[in-house]
């Protein structure tokens, strides 16, 4: 069963949120910002010897999922509904692993993986939908500041 490296996700959370931050407005830079963030502290907390609920992780994905549903609700773009929404999934795979002991070490590790490329390419496209406007407004009135 083929796997995906390790150091393919931290590569793409990378380049995603720096483009965010480079080329995004303030909802993408928020985004990028809490995304990467939580990225790091879940680096700082894993337990690689555990197979049972890795309760720290569960902690920064529920914060995660928190700080992303009040940028979706005060964001005017779509991408924020998609990003809380897979991150509400992986705070479900903890709740999962927390009512079923039973609940497979592969799934519950393979799960919040999953959510979390839709996550990187949920704020890709949100950025670059924000760069192609900010370019076409800038084409239109090359003397206005598109922000």
């Amino acid at each position: 069963m083929p796997v995906v490296p390790h150091w393919v996700w931290g590569v793409a959370i990378t380049l995603t949120c720096g483009f965010a931050a480079w080329k995004g407005r303030a909802p993408e830079r928020w985004g990028a910002l809490c995304f990467y963030g939580a990225w790091v502290l879940t680096i700082a907390v894993y337990d690689p010897n555990g197979v049972a609920t890795q309760w720290a992780i569960f902690g920064v994905d529920s914060v995660l999922l928190a700080l992303l549903v009040a940028l979706a609700l005060r964001s005017d773009r779509y991408w924020p509904l998609f990003m809380a929404a897979f991150q509400l999934l992986t705070v479900l795979t903890h709740v999962g692993r927390i009512l079923d002991d039973d609940l497979p070490w592969w799934a519950y590790h393979t799960a919040p993986q999953i959510w979390g490329y839709l996550m990187i390419l949920a704020l890709l496209v949100g950025t670059l939908n924000t760069w192609r406007e900010r370019r076409q407004v800038a084409a239109i009135a090359p003397t206005a500041d598109p922000g």
